[in-house]
């Protein structure tokens, strides 16, 4: 119990704002919350809840937005992509040729990786999309994609698609061609490719290491409680991965903890609902020795998606929208701008 005897210590977190908004995943960039709202587009003060500009989208767009390096905001829909500058201007709109299923993932250069069916709806499909239109495409013989594709450092795309039962995981060049492709134990809305510090695959509270270069399986092990071994956090179904320093490894058997982001200071910043209380939620720092603040009124929420971090605010999403809360600055420093395909700033492996 020294986790809680450290946290007796420390503050706890106060409301600053609460926003009921019925909104998908969103993206920070700059203290700029981007969400959508049935048919709008917004840009949220991160200080102060307050919705700074609102933009209505073209028919059945929407889904989690996604800011590019360029400093665009991507929505989609099964038609393709609509594409704003950081005020909410539309600056273009592209046909994907294919039914888009998932957000986009978006490279190092800004080219936007779609996943989905083809037109006739027969076969999944990955799409690489720029300003200039559809790049290539590349077919996949069975299955359909599940999940945002994930991005590697080496510009490598990786696609996980199920047939229902099955999983299979493929990993694509960034000029269309296939490299390799590699069986899942399971697949489902919940798998994630981890493509940093190596690649791994995160299912059902497993965590299956591969080799990034051949699909090689290298490994599996259990993803509960807390283990420190590199420099990414992620979340697993069961559990909480932070990497880091192992030999301050402890183990939360009794929380189930949600995706981590991580602060510049270094510190990752994470929800854990507690069983027997699930309207009662902690929040602990990287090296999981002190509660960063201990956060209530969040009534049956069972699960929640990682905090959006931002120079003193936590930031959550609940079912009926977004609360803040404010924290001393050397306990929430500002985070990760979430953009491109990044770990470590992102709700989804985006």
């Amino acid at each position: 119990m020294l986790l809680l005897t450290l946290a007796c210590a420390r503050s706890p977190l106060e409301l600053a704002w609460e926003e009921g908004l019925d909104i998908s995943e969103v993206a920070l960039v700059d203290g700029v919350i981007y969400a959508t709202d049935g048919p709008m587009l917004l840009g949220i003060d991160v200080a102060s809840g307050g919705t700074m500009w609102s933009t209505e989208m073209p028919d059945a767009a929407g889904g989690m937005p996604v800011v590019t390096g360029a400093d665009e905001v991507v929505t989609w829909a099964e038609a393709g992509v609509f594409v704003y500058d950081l005020d909410g201007l539309m600056l273009w709109s592209l046909s994907a040729d294919m039914v888009v299923q998932e957000p986009p993932a978006v490279g190092a250069d800004d080219t936007l990786y779609l996943v989905g069916l083809t037109l006739a709806q027969d076969q999944a499909l990955l799409t690489a999309l720029t300003s200039d239109g559809v790049a290539w495409q590349t077919p996949f013989e069975a299955g359909r994609p599940i999940g945002q594709p994930a991005v590697g450092a080496d510009g490598t795309i990786y696609v996980v698609l199920t047939d229902g039962t099955g999983g299979l995981l493929a990993a694509v060049d960034d000029d269309g061609n296939r490299l390799w492709q590699t069986l899942l134990d399971g697949a489902s809305a919940n798998t994630e490719v981890i493509p940093h510090q190596g690649l791994h695959v995160l299912e059902a509270g497993v965590i299956t290491e591969l080799d990034p270069a051949t699909g090689e399986v290298l490994g599996t092990s259990e993803g509960v409680g807390l283990t420190f071994d590199g420099a990414v956090s992620v979340r697993s179904g069961d559990g909480l991965v932070v990497t880091g320093r192992e030999d301050e490894a402890e183990e939360f058997l009794e929380y189930t903890c949600n995706r981590t982001v991580l602060g510049d200071d270094g510190a990752a910043y994470t929800a854990c609902v507690l069983p027997d209380d699930p309207g009662r939620t902690l929040v602990f720092d990287a090296k999981g020795k002190a509660r960063v603040g201990d956060v209530a009124d969040f009534a049956a929420v069972t699960t929640l998606p990682a905090p959006l971090v931002w120079d003193g605010t936590l930031v959550y999403q609940l079912d009926a929208g977004l609360v803040a809360y404010s924290g001393a600055a050397s306990d929430v420093a500002t985070g990760w701008p979430r953009r491109r395909a990044d770990q470590r700033n992102t709700n989804r492996a985006k």
